[in-house]
């Protein structure tokens, strides 16, 4: 596996720049924020996707609560080859994007991707200092581009997700099957209550959709600087 490239690029070939450089990161910016609109997708239309399609709901937005309430519902096979796919895709995407767009992407997933600035700049310090670690406990999408933007190696960064999603989904599968019983009475509940959970879940994304962007402009309002990083 070759090595990707880590450093940001040169000034001027951020998402305001034109030329080539610009056409690219917003290729790279497209496909993050289609994976994260698909994970929106997957609550949004959570009810009718765990009653009608669960392997839809895995593939879509391969989340550990959503990983375990489908576990009951799809063959194993499909289960473990939806959601690796899934999930190893979303996050080399999501990294690739950290990587073309270097210290922007912090700023990129205060503004839009719905997080604070504090935690994308402790997230960000952990990451350069035990990358490994931190990517094992939480490989989703914003924490991958982090990687990305933070210089994390390619040749670390790939098989460290790899693992920690075949761990995380393993381990949703098995804790599914054990509480299957359980998740017989949520099945029953959302096929019971279908129309009107699909309404709160439609009504919960889209209030999520727009406290995200209102926390961006706040973020972007009230930033006075960095964060302090924890002492050596």
């Amino acid at each position: 596996m070759s090595e990707l490239s880590t450093t940001a690029g040169p000034e001027g070939t951020g998402p305001e720049s034109t030329g080539p450089e610009s056409k690219t990161t917003r290729r790279w910016l497209g496909a993050f924020g289609t994976v994260l609109g698909m994970r929106g997708l997957g609550l949004a239309f959570l009810p009718v996707l765990l009653v009608q399609a669960p392997i839809i709901l895995v593939v879509l937005a391969p989340l550990a609560a959503y990983l375990v309430l489908a576990a009951p519902r799809v063959a194993p096979w499909a289960y473990f080859v939806g959601a690796m796919t899934a999930s190893v895709l979303h996050s080399a995407i999501a990294y690739q994007c950290g990587v073309v767009l270097g210290d922007k992407a912090q700023d990129w997933i205060e503004h839009r991707g719905g997080s604070t600035h504090a935690a994308v700049e402790r997230i960000s310090w952990w990451l350069k200092r035990a990358a490994p670690l931190v990517l094992l406990f939480s490989p989703g999408p914003i924490v991958c581009a982090l990687a990305g933007a933070a210089g994390v190696r390619g040749w670390v960064f790939h098989p460290t997700q790899i693992l920690a999603h075949a761990l995380w989904i393993s381990a949703c599968f098995w804790f599914g099957a054990a509480v299957t019983e359980q998740l017989d009475a949520v099945h029953h509940f959302f096929e019971t209550y279908l129309i009107e959970l699909s309404l709160v879940a439609l009504f919960g994304a889209g209030g999520r959709y727009l406290w995200t962007r209102w926390r961006g402009e706040e973020e972007s309002n009230t930033h006075d600087g960095p964060v302090d990083a924890p002492p050596e």
